[in-house]
């Protein structure tokens, strides 16, 4: 399955990021739920208007592995974003094997 992700605001809260913080800080459970989603199989690609660049960036020091950035919503299997469905977290987040 593809899995389309938000980055700001679902994998990392730009909400809580400081100035002068070269990071925003990383959501809980972010990191863990979505390497669960790669072990099972589903390819994650990142959506975001920011940089892939930085979006790298900020993914190699979370230590996150994704297979691909796109610069806009992509046709997908499932939508993880702050602003499509209300996000509550990365725990209440489930995705059973077809």
């Amino acid at each position: 399955m593809l899995i389309a992700i938000d980055f700001d605001g679902t994998i990392v809260d730009n909400m809580k990021h400081k100035m002068g913080e070269r990071y925003p800080p990383l959501f809980p459970g972010a990191r863990d739920k979505i390497s669960e989603l790669r072990r099972a199989g589903h390819k994650i690609m990142i959506f975001s208007c920011n940089r892939p660049g930085w979006i790298q960036e900020c993914l190699d020091k979370y230590e996150i592995k994704v297979d691909g950035f796109l610069p806009e919503k992509p046709i997908y299997d499932i939508l993880i974003d702050d602003r499509a469905i209300h996000f509550d977290g990365w725990d209440v987040i489930q995705v059973e094997n077809e």
